[in-house]
């Protein structure tokens, strides 16, 4: 997993006077910066600032117990950044400490969840400055702690979590970070996801594939074979369980619906008939000019029985005004062995096509 960077934007604002929690505030944020640039620069081990990070901890403790609202928001905020930045140490794979480091990461959970949109904008003054944390500015290290501890429920087992907070990543987003996305997808799918999420994630992913930048798909293809296996066994997954969730559907309305997520997706129009194959059987009622772009889906690909049902669907819709798709229901149903309405609908785009000529030729004046 990346290391979690955090990035904050300078807003000035009116500056009051400093109290000594703003002050004891800013001297925990001097030793964190601090020790953050000398575990990220220098790799410096946990034994070397331990007591610093102590000290900074019992700063911001006292800052959240008695300082004003937005002193103790603030420190709240920094708090969880120290104890990130402390499991990060402890956990790094030459430390003697990686248990607890991973206790420590995990527990963090809560506090991560907390740190969500309403609880921005943070704001603290520092060396001189006062800054403004935006939830904008944090969403990438809270997206990417989520990623993480993902991967250590995964590595654990524990799978029930690990869906939890690849779910919550996700929720914010998939272009927060692409990448990392498409990994946390090839998670769930591998966490003893029921049927139904199976699909899910698989159409997830796949759509996710697809939205990435060339250079990022190309990347995920180079860099992680495990990766761009989990695609293509999603691919192959989606198709298997067009058959289950047909099973399932008794009116057509969940495979028209999947159809048409598929569809708009590269390389998925024969996937997409499919399911719009399941959804004709069990006479959908598209809209009629839908229900054209259909047939023609059903007939390109030889679902001839499902194609068979949508004409008889489109031929109770079809005005009598509608002459050219009258003439392509006759041929529709001579292709599909229905010489009968064949003639039929031949005889009805005859009479279509008369009509007008009729009444022009009413119209035309004498010589």
């Amino acid at each position: 997993m990346k290391r979690i960077l955090f990035f904050l934007l300078v807003l000035p604002f009116s500056i009051p006077l400093h109290g000594q929690y703003e002050r004891k505030l800013e001297q925990s944020i001097r030793l964190y910066n601090r020790i953050k640039v000398q575990y990220e620069l220098e790799g410096v081990s946990f034994q070397k600032v331990e007591q610093s990070l102590e000290v900074a901890d019992l700063l911001l403790k006292e800052v959240i117990k008695y300082g004003s609202e937005p002193e103790s928001k603030s420190a709240r905020y920094f708090f969880t950044l120290k104890e990130l930045l402390k499991g990060e140490m402890l956990f790094r794979p030459d430390s003697p400490n990686r248990l607890l480091g991973e206790q420590l990461l995990l527990g963090l959970s809560d506090s991560f969840q907390q740190l969500d949109g309403s609880f921005f904008p943070v704001r603290y003054f520092y060396e001189d400055e006062y800054f403004v944390v935006d939830y904008d500015d944090f969403v990438g290290a809270r997206f990417r702690y989520f990623a993480e501890i993902t991967e250590l429920y995964y590595r654990k087992g524990e799978f029930d979590l690990g869906r939890k907070y690849a779910r919550l990543a996700l929720q914010m987003g998939t272009t927060v970070d692409p990448y990392l996305s498409f990994f946390l997808m090839t998670y769930l799918l591998d966490m003893d996801p029921t049927a139904v999420e199976i699909f899910e994630y698989s159409l997830l992913m796949v759509r996710h594939y697809q939205s990435m930048e060339p250079t990022q798909q190309q990347q995920l293809n180079e860099d992680d074979q495990f990766a761009t296996k989990a695609l293509y066994t999603a691919f192959d997954q989606l198709a298997k369980d067009s058959l289950t969730i047909a099973y399932l559907d008794s009116t057509g309305t969940i495979s028209a619906e999947i159809a048409e997520r598929l569809l708009p997706l590269v390389g998925f129009d024969s996937l997409a008939t499919l399911f719009f194959e399941h959804a004709a059987i069990k006479h959908h009622p598209f809209p009629y000019t839908r229900s054209w772009d259909v047939l023609k889906l059903l007939d390109h690909y030889q679902h001839y029985p499902a194609a068979k049902q949508l004409c008889q669907q489109i031929s109770t819709q079809t005005p009598p005004t509608a002459c050219y798709d009258l003439q392509r229901l006759s041929s529709y149903f001579a292709k599909y062995g229905e010489p009968s309405l064949a003639q039929k609908y031949t005889k009805k785009a005859k009479k279509c096509t008369k009509k007008p000529r009729k009444a022009a030729t009413l119209a035309a004046p004498r010589r």
